[in-house]
């Protein structure tokens, strides 16, 4: 849960990463099914493949982002 917490104030741009990063944008708008697959993603310390850009914003600040 922590993880899905983390994220989502990141993505709202209300706190930063865990590194110390902030979002340097305006706040981006995720499905809340996405936050999950992100969450589950950097718990698991897993590569993210995907087709779409919805996690770019994502990559090197929690995991690495493989688009397709």
């Amino acid at each position: 849960m922590v993880c899905y917490d983390y994220m989502d104030s990141y993505r709202l741009g209300k706190s930063p990463a865990l590194a110390g990063q902030m979002l340097g944008t305006t706040s981006r708008n995720m499905k809340k099914n996405d936050l999950w697959i992100a969450a589950t993603t950097f718990a698991l310390d897993a590569v993210l493949v995907t087709f779409d850009k919805d996690f770019e914003h994502l990559n090197k600040i929690y995991f690495e982002v493989k688009i397709f």
